[in-house]
């Protein structure tokens, strides 16, 4: 008996894993590369597109008010790899492609699109953070890498301090004061974690697994990371990020990549991941997930 109970004291216990994804409500429009703002209950998807080329892009948006999406005013330019910021009656939706990289920036107010103040470099696949009065733009493609930065007062856009490597696809989180940018592309996925404090960037440790067009919420203090594409493909997993170090959480139902992907302010226990491009299906999707621990 007693060697029996040593035997048992001995086995590992169960590791518990944090966080559940569950299905949200269905997109009118199935898209891709897509931008996104807000909270689980009220969210504002932009722009993207439908088809698995990429070769259609679309000026359509539509607003989610915990449950049901319904169409609202759409961008005055159809692109996708834009990147965007804000809540559901506040958001940016900034620069991405048409047939060619824009610099246009467009301002949503609960119902319609107006123009807001253009940006100095057109980029794609890059990343912003903050509100329609403070936000930043970080990284994307030109014809490389950017390392660029650019901050945004409500109407100007000037530079800001450089990343230290050149980066695309990544999430970046936070406010212009206290960003938190992790994941993405610097030649091919990545792991790279960084935080920016309002006047420099410095190196945190970095993430589990490399990560590259994924999609993510939080703050400089907890932050999660969800979805993208690793080197097996589009993924379900998810990390967060607790301001030191990150950890596994439950994964989603589904592996999908380049979707918009966002939470509520400064939370990493509560995401939102809607739209995206599903494998093994290899197609679009109106699907969306929601997270809570």
């Amino acid at each position: 008996m007693g060697a029996a109970i040593q035997l048992l004291m001995s086995l590992p216990s169960a590791v518990i894993v944090l966080g559940t994804w569950t299905a949200g409500g269905t997109l009118g429009t199935a898209r891709y590369r897509n931008g996104g703002a807000g909270t689980t209950s009220a969210a504002l998807t932009m722009g993207g597109t439908t088809t698995a080329s990429g070769s259609s892009r679309i000026a359509t948006c539509e607003l989610y008010d915990g449950s049901t999406w319904s169409a609202t005013g759409s961008l005055s330019i159809a692109r996708y790899w834009g990147s965007s910021c804000g809540t559901s009656t506040a958001a940016l939706y900034i620069s991405g492609t048409t047939s060619a990289r824009q610099g246009t920036v467009e301002a949503f107010d609960g119902s319609t699109w107006s123009g807001g103040g253009a940006i100095s470099i057109g980029v794609n696949s890059g990343s912003s953070n903050g509100t329609t009065t403070a936000a930043m733009q970080i990284g994307g493609i030109t014809t490389t890498e950017r390392v660029t930065v650019q901050s945004y007062d409500g109407s100007t856009w000037t530079a800001g301090t450089s990343l230290g490597t050149g980066s695309s696809t990544h999430v970046s989180v936070g406010t212009t004061t206290a960003t938190l940018k992790f994941g993405g592309s610097q030649n091919g996925a990545s792991t790279l974690t960084e935080s920016y404090n309002g006047s420099s960037w410095t190196t945190k440790n970095a993430m589990g697994y490399a990560t590259q067009f994924l999609g993510g919420s939080g703050s400089t203090s907890s932050a999660l990371a969800f979805a993208g594409q690793g080197s097996v493909g589009a993924s379900n997993r998810t990390q967060s990020f607790d301001g030191t170090s990150w950890s596994v959480r439950g994964n989603m139902l589904s592996s999908r990549s380049e979707s918009a992907g966002y939470g509520c302010t400064n939370s990493s226990t509560s995401a939102f991941c809607l739209g995206g491009f599903l494998t093994p299906a290899n197609t679009t999707t109106a699907l969306t997930e929601t997270y809570a621990e």
